[in-house]
This record gives C-alpha cells, sequence and structure tokens, in this order.
C-alpha cells in the first residue's frame, strides 16, 4: 500500500470528523484486506471526486455543509453496517473469507457512493426535473 492512498483514505475521514472506533474500521478496510489495492483506487477516486464537489460549489455554503455531511453520515452507514454483518472481534467467527467479504463490501459501498457524487460533477440530463442542486450535463 502507498503512501499516498493512506493519506486519501485517511484525508476523507479526518474532513468529516469520523469518530475513533469508525476511523479504525476504515483504515482498517485499507491496510488489511486482499483487495486493498482496489479499496485504496477506489477511496482516492471518491475523495478526488468529493474535492471536485466541493471547488465547483465552494461558494454556495448551505450545499457544502449539506454534502459535508451526507458524506460524513454515509462513512458512519458503512462502518455501521459492517460492524452489523460482523459483529464480533474475533475474525476466525465468520471463516476464512471475512476480510474478502468485507473488503468487497466496501469496495461496492465506494462505487455506489463514487457514483451518486459524481452527479454533481457530471451533471444530470436535460428534462430531469428532480435535478435538485446538480446541474445539467454539458
Amino acid at each position: 500500500m502507498t503512501t499516498a492512498s493512506c493519506k486519501s483514505n485517511a484525508k476523507t475521514i479526518e474532513r468529516l470528523e469520523v469518530k475513533n472506533e469508525e476511523r479504525d474500521l476504515l483504515n482498517l478496510s485499507v491496510r488489511q484486506y486482499p483487495c486493498d489495492y482496489d479499496l485504496n483506487t477506489e477511496s482516492y477516486a471518491l475523495d478526488s471526486t468529493f474535492d471536485q464537489i466541493l471547488k465547483h460549489y465552494k461558494e454556495d455554503i448551505v450545499f457544502i455543509k449539506k454534502i459535508k455531511m451526507s458524506q460524513e453520515l454515509w462513512n458512519k452507514s458503512v462502518a455501521a453496517n459492517i460492524a452489523a454483518i460482523f459483529p464480533s472481534d474475533e475474525p476466525s467467527e465468520y471463516g476464512s473469507s471475512q476480510d474478502l467479504c468485507r473488503c468487497t463490501y466496501l469496495l461496492n459501498e465506494i462505487r455506489a457512493r463514487k457514483l451518486f457524487i459524481n452527479t454533481w460533477i457530471e451533471g444530470v440530463p436535460e428534462g430531469d426535473v428532480c435535478k435538485g442542486s446538480r446541474e445539467l450535463s454539458k
């Protein structure tokens, strides 16, 4: 794992002020899982997209507050869901595939979140009456 990818994941977590136990869980996802390269890559891409949104909408203080809150709650939700799926601290309780399962779950969640927030970068199709704060596609 590269230092840059560790910093990327830490950046997201610190920016959103995730509680210590949630930060530990998300940091574990990047250090210990068999697909850590993919997690690093996807986490970095998510961070980059989020940073683009913050820069693009920097003048809209209300939106920035709301999107940061959304990202913080998303992080907490993912951490809570993993804790619910694997509540025991004993790794052997869930079998040898537990790390791969956690990693796969995290990858799916990160990719889905990236697709969702990317709509603020890519825009939405003209005629979408539910575009809200998102711009129209270029």
